[in-house]
């Protein structure tokens, strides 16, 4: 249910956008569904939302400590989306921590999570890339290939 998007009990959000016609949603959703640690951990440790950024539907949303009323595009805006899917990571007050467009395998997603957990973004800023240098240290320090792609 999207019609109130919030943390529940304290937890920190994971807000998808992604949409019916495009084939990495739909992978990133298959992924999803086919890790059942992957679902457990979603459900048990976040308040998670799948967003359809093709439908403007409206919301409360808890974004930076308050409920706020908007609809699909104006939370579009909101969190600069600009590709499907998007997964944002918030804190307990909705406040964006990490903001990643694009499709994310499912062991990426799982150290996310477990980065979300960990506490080591508190205290950096998202904006200028504190925050994304310490997610990368931490996929280094825990397996994961942070490679750059060949141009």
């Amino acid at each position: 249910d999207t019609a109130k998007i919030g943390p529940v009990d304290d937890k920190q959000m994971i807000i998808i956008f992604g949409t019916n016609t495009d084939p990495y949603s739909d992978r990133l959703k298959a992924d999803i569904q086919g890790s059942t640690e992957l679902q457990k951990r979603i459900k048990d440790e976040f308040s998670s939302y799948y967003l359809k950024a093709h439908e403007n539907l409206r919301h409360k949303l808890y974004h930076e400590g308050e409920y706020m009323d908007v609809d699909t595009k104006t939370m579009i805006s909101i969190y600069g989306i600009e590709a499907t899917p998007t997964l944002i990571f918030t804190d307990s007050n909705g406040k964006a921590v990490i903001v990643v467009p694009g499709y994310m395998p499912a062991n990426q997603f799982l150290k996310t999570l477990d980065f979300m957990k960990s506490g080591e973004w508190k205290g950096k800023d998202r904006k200028n890339g504190e925050v994304y240098e310490a997610l990368k240290a931490f996929y280094i320090k825990n397996g994961i290939d942070v490679k750059s792609k060949a141009k």
